[in-house]
């Protein structure tokens, strides 16, 4: 059990995770009722067929959890809407299934309360974007975001200060980083930069924007096996300061990124050469100076 988890806190400040449990294919759910999570509540949201791949959450307005997935036995992109705390309530909505689709998801919740997920579509090699216009997102609004080569892998999603879309991705083709800035809240009309292009560049991305509005952005560098980090200094991502923050042996895959108080990043990645997790604290915006340990 484990694979591909995602994790948000709740309005009482404790964790929620959702997560693959491969012995029987299900998407299941955490609710961890101390600080610690050494107590918690689990749920099976998904045992229907094969459900073995990649989970996004978040919280909703009400408290509870969404979470985007990949339905594996379908190719499906699936959303589960919990209606209680420990989501042993919920409604299940196929988002899309138009061939093969939604193996890459983020999930976040609209002004409106209801969902937004960024998401590959790989039988397109697209980039996708759905705009629920229901609590369950049996309605929404699907946009192809970006359709040049093969765009979309290892999404991140967050919502600005105007309620429309950021995302970052990986573009295969180009072997480039990508961000999208939404200036609808459908997606169908945008602005796309690429942010990086020095080499093979932009797996394992994850997005936050500062208190500027603007994107912090972490990623693999894959031509040199490094942990790279881009502050964005307009909200087009198309002026920046990227630096290397981690470059001894290959360090930087399944990057997670969150700002402290400070504002300044926290960088969660896994260093290959050394089968370890480190962690990265960046001590200026620009994360030029900071500090990194091996955590387990």
């Amino acid at each position: 059990v484990g694979d591909y988890n995602s994790i948000a806190l709740g309005p009482d400040n404790l964790a929620r995770i959702s997560y693959i449990d491969n012995n029987g294919d299900d998407l299941k759910f955490v609710r961890c009722t101390n600080d610690d999570c050494s107590s918690a509540v689990l749920t099976i949201v998904d045992a229907a067929g094969y459900v073995n791949e990649v989970t996004s959450l978040t919280m909703g307005t009400d408290g509870f959890g969404r979470i985007s997935y990949y339905h594996d036995g379908d190719d499906d992109l699936k959303f589960a809407q919990c209606t209680n705390a420990d989501c042993s309530s919920r409604v299940l909505t196929i988002v899309d299934s138009a061939s093969n689709v939604g193996d890459f998801s983020a999930p976040a919740i609209g002004p409106d309360g209801f969902g937004r997920i960024a998401y590959w579509y790989e039988s397109g090699s697209n980039v996708r974007f759905a705009r629920c216009t229901n609590a369950s997102c049996s309605s929404k609004v699907i946009t192809n975001v970006e359709t040049a080569g093969n765009v979309g892998e290892y999404i991140d999603l967050v919502l600005g200060s105007d309620g429309f879309g950021r995302m970052t991705y990986y573009d295969t083709t180009n072997g480039d980083l990508k961000f999208t800035r939404c200036t609808n809240a459908d997606c169908s009309t945008k602005v796309i930069t690429a942010v990086d292009s020095a080499g093979t560049v932009g797996q394992y991305t994850s997005l936050a924007l500062g208190s500027d509005g603007f994107g912090r952005i972490s990623y693999y560098d894959s031509s040199n096996g490094n942990l790279k980090f881009a502050r964005c200094t307009n909200e087009d991502c198309s002026s920046r300061v990227i630096t290397t923050v981690d470059s001894p042996d290959t360090v930087g895959q399944y990057t997670s990124l969150a700002l402290g108080s400070d504002g300044f990043a926290r960088i969660s990645y896994y260093d290959s050469s050394h089968g370890d997790l480190k962690f990265a604290r960046c001590t200026n915006a620009d994360c030029t100076t900071r500090t990194t340990n091996t955590v387990d």
